[in-house]
């Protein structure tokens, strides 16, 4: 599912969209879904992103709406694995993509007219809230594509 939103909301939504998406896998008869993600679109000047929240799957299943189906572009990435609460994610982003412009492979990124938009900016979910209540042992992997011409 895609929304448009501020930070504030992001962790209530998400509750919210990834139950709606479950059952929509679970009308769909797909059990073997994966780990959950946000992709993150576009991050708008007035603070504001637009967010797909939803499930890795084996196959591409087909979309109803408000649901989306697509695959992930392939290619490089780099990611970093985070350990903690969620409320440090922005910050996790923040150094990644520093660390990626010092070391000269910046994300694949293009402005727009809405902000700053990413080919592929990601928070995969390995051990979230779902699987254990204490934040300490909640695991985040933080990714970003890299541009084509990056090896």
């Amino acid at each position: 599912m895609r929304s448009r939103l501020n930070a504030r909301q992001v962790m209530t939504q998400a509750q919210v969209f990834f139950s709606e998406v479950r059952a929509e896998l679970h009308r769909q008869k797909t059990t073997d879904h994966g780990l959950a993600f946000f992709r993150y679109n576009l991050f708008a000047p007035n603070g504001e992103m637009e967010i797909d929240f939803g499930y890795f799957t084996p196959r591409l299943l087909v979309a109803r709406t408000p649901f989306r189906s697509a695959y992930m572009p392939a290619g490089n990435f780099v990611s970093v694995n985070w350990h903690g609460h969620y409320d440090r994610l922005r910050e996790v982003h923040s150094m990644l993509r520093g660390w990626m412009e010092i070391m000269g492979c910046p994300p694949e990124q293009m402005p727009s007219a809405d902000g700053q938009a990413f080919a592929c900016s990601l928070n995969i979910f390995h051990r979230s809230m779902v699987h254990d209540p204490d934040p300490k042992n909640w695991v985040t992997e933080v990714a970003y594509a890299l541009p084509q011409s990056v090896g």
